[in-house]
């Protein structure tokens, strides 16, 4: 009787695994809202998201791959828009208020190398410079 008890116990336990494995993956996705969610996210490099819309794009910018310093990258046309971003660099990326940021000052605002998208703020989503270092600290 115990051996009985115990194939029973067994396909017992193998029908509600089976059970909760097809409701989790059958179960719908809850949507991601908020700017650039109906994007496509990509994973590697430094993304922004350039617009406040659920339709925005996401852009990538390379990540630091030098021997020393860092690299600029400098708006031509007007400030780069970064309303969100995803640092999957292994620095960190540093948003400047002005080109040449060393000579003029300005405001600065520094994401840490994670891979998750964080919110930037309003007051930083605007920045003529994007410097991606080579530091490998968090900010």
């Amino acid at each position: 009787m115990t051996r009985l008890r115990q194939i029973v116990s067994a396909f017992a336990t193998a029908s509600v695994m089976a059970t909760t494995l097809a409701v989790a993956t059958a179960a719908p996705a809850y949507a991601q809202s908020g700017p650039c969610s109906n994007s496509f996210r990509p994973v590697t490099e430094f993304n922004r998201c350039t617009s406040t819309s659920p339709n925005g794009a996401w852009r990538s910018l390379g990540c630091w791959l030098g021997t020393s310093g860092g690299v600029n990258y400098d708006a031509t046309a007007g400030p780069y828009n970064v309303i969100t971003a995803i640092n999957a660099c292994d620095t960190r990326v540093w948003l400047h208020q002005y080109v040449g940021w060393v000579v003029r000052g300005g405001w600065s605002y520094c994401i840490s190398p994670s891979g998750l998208e964080v919110g930037v703020p309003v007051a930083y989503q605007h920045p003529m410079n994007i410097y991606v270092s080579s530091n490998l600290a968090r900010c």
